[in-house]
């Protein structure tokens, strides 16, 4: 049993047909699929966040704007 699996370790590494080939090619690059992955994850994450923080402050500008507008508003004329 032990000798078979060295058996077809051996055919996969030595990569002669096209399904052998595509094993070794997709082994080689999943930690750079699974890099590329996580750091898309990351990359979400950030870009919400930053996404959030700038509403929030476009939202306390406008809210300080309205304050001004509607004190302005409120006092009385000189003339």
């Amino acid at each position: 049993m032990n000798k078979s699996n060295n058996n077809n370790n051996e055919y996969i590494k030595q990569g002669k047909d096209s399904p052998t080939r595509l094993v070794q090619e997709y082994d080689a690059k999943k930690t750079i699929y699974f890099l590329q992955k996580e750091a898309n994850v990351v990359k979400q994450k950030y870009m919400t966040q930053e996404t959030a923080v700038k509403n929030i402050k476009n939202q306390l500008q406008s809210s300080t704007e309205n304050e001004k507008t509607e004190e302005l508003k409120s006092k009385p004329m000189n003339g």
